[in-house]
This record gives structure tokens, sequence and C-alpha cells, in this order.
């Protein structure tokens, strides 16, 4: 549980904005809207400005649409791409054909399973499997059901994906709720 899981997340930006000098075109970022990606869109709308870019208004959407409004060319960037989490949303916007990875932008993201330290000691809490026990089951029952709630990932997500896989690998289905 407690072995780091490394994700990468990239910008994907179209091959049009990538191409030619910059001149006065305007050019428009695409984000999911959520406060804490505001940062990382004004370092680059204040670098594409000194280059002579002029920032569009920013667009949102959920991930899926975000990939597809790249490729589609309705955006030309997101700071938002996670690698290998994001791989089917690019390829299927397009792939290397509609859109360019072009380096890293996070790296040594976490994905696993997190609950606080304090919870984990009081409990002993130190494995996944551990959640068959209704003790440590009912910690973290947010609804009442008997079962514990785990906050999981969006649908689509390659996340999801793994979780899916681990509540049937670990035999948790009957002991943990995946609320996506």
């Amino acid at each position: 549980m407690t072995e780091l899981r490394t994700g990468l997340a990239l910008a994907a930006i179209s091959s049009a904005m990538l191409t030619g000098t910059a001149t006065a075109a305007e050019v428009t970022a695409i984000s999911t809207g959520r406060t804490d990606h505001q940062l990382i869109y004004e370092v680059i709308e204040e670098g594409l400005a000194a280059l002579g870019y002029e920032n569009g208004e920013m667009l949102t959407g959920n991930y899926p649409a975000i990939h597809l409004s790249i490729g589609q060319g309705d955006a030309h960037y997101t700071a938002v791409h996670w690698k290998p989490l994001h791989d089917d949303f690019y390829n299927n916007s397009g792939g290397d054909d509609a859109l360019v990875r072009a380096g890293p932008m996070y790296t040594n993201a976490m994905q696993g399973y997190f609950i606080d330290v304090n919870t984990a000691e009081a409990h002993g809490i130190s494995e996944l499997e551990q959640m068959k026990v209704d003790a440590v089951k009912s910690l973290f029952d947010t609804d009442g059901d008997g079962l514990a709630n785990l906050t999981g990932c969006n649908p689509g997500w390659g996340c999801e994906k793994v979780i899916e896989h681990h509540l049937d690998a670990y035999e948790l289905r009957d002991h943990v709720n995946n609320d996506k």
C-alpha cells in the first residue's frame, strides 16, 4: 500500500500550435475548471504572451472532451493530460496524428489508495485486504450500508480499470463500494 505509483502529466498541444512563428495568433486552452489547475495555466499563459500569442478565453470540459476538443482543433492545449491514465482519451481523439505530447508538466504524481496517517497507525492498517475486516470497514463506511466507501476515479480513467481489477483480484466487492 505504501508503494509509490508514478504518473506523468503531459501537455497535449495541437500540432497546429507548434508550427509557424508566434505572431498575434490567439491560442485557446482547455481545462477541467478545477482551481488547483489554475496556477499552471497562468504560468503557461504568461509564457505564451511573452512569445507574442494572445490568450483566448479558457474552455472547460471533462477529460474526454478536453482531448476531443484539442484533436478537433477547438482548443490548442491543455495541461491536464495524465500519461498513461489518459492514453485511451488521447488515442480516441486522433492520437499522434492530431495531438502532440509536448513534455512533462508534472512528475512523481501518486496513484494508489490513501488514508490519513493517524487512522492507519491507530488501527494498524497497512494493506488493502484489511478492508475485509469489519472494524476497519466500518471506519470508512460513509453511508451506513456496512461497506467501506472508496472515493474512486472518474469513469473512463485508467485508474478506474485498476480499481475494478483490484476489487476482483483481492475479492473486495463484498466489502468496498467504489464511489465514482
